[in-house]
């Protein structure tokens, strides 16, 4: 017997530990998505919130229907006696009301910001033709009296249409053979 006992013990430190530091992590990810994202964060805990009253309001409602007789007035929510179907009346609307609350919370987390739409409306502008001139030099013959050899100025227009204007950064090499 003192065997089971000592692993009760060890099994109920244990599962407080485990506990604990479930409680600490849950609290440094919604403290660091707090700082990261105040609003949507905000909103998400809201959700929660109101799913946890709801279901909690649905666990109320059944001892409600099952656990207090149908004929006498309900003398659980308070001291008045109230009739029936006011009290679970109340009860369904909490439900309603937190499912409602919840969905709502939930697509206002799920909107994207307003960076997220400047940057959904600029790729979404049609894009244009990006005109780029490169120049390239490529050297003649000397002459016997020119002790360096003259550049011929070479003027070549590429049209890029792979990429927006916003998106080049790299200037266009062009292939030597592709242009003899």
């Amino acid at each position: 017997m003192p065997v089971v006992l000592v692993f009760l013990i060890a099994a109920a430190v244990l599962g407080l530990v485990g506990l604990l530091i479930r409680v600490l992590a849950v609290l440094l990810v919604g403290a660091t998505a707090l700082v990261a994202h105040p609003i949507q964060t905000t909103l998400r805990i809201l959700q929660y919130g109101c799913a946890i009253i709801g279901g909690l309001a649905v666990l109320f409602a059944l001892l409600l229907w099952f656990g207090e007789p149908h004929d006498k007035p309900l003398r659980l929510i308070s001291s008045h006696a109230y009739p029936y179907p006011v009290g679970f009346g109340m009860v369904i609307g909490v439900i309603v009301l937190c499912g409602v609350l919840s969905s709502l919370f939930g697509r206002l987390a799920d909107r994207p910001s307003r960076a997220e739409r400047k940057i959904m409306d600029i790729l979404r502008q049609p894009q244009e033709q990006v005109v780029r001139v490169v120049h390239e030099y490529t050297p003649t013959t000397p002459t016997a009296a020119d002790t360096l050899p003259d550049r011929q100025i070479i003027d070549t227009t590429a049209v890029d249409t792979t990429e927006t204007y916003l998106e080049s950064n790299t200037p266009v090499t062009q292939d030597k053979n592709a242009s003899m």
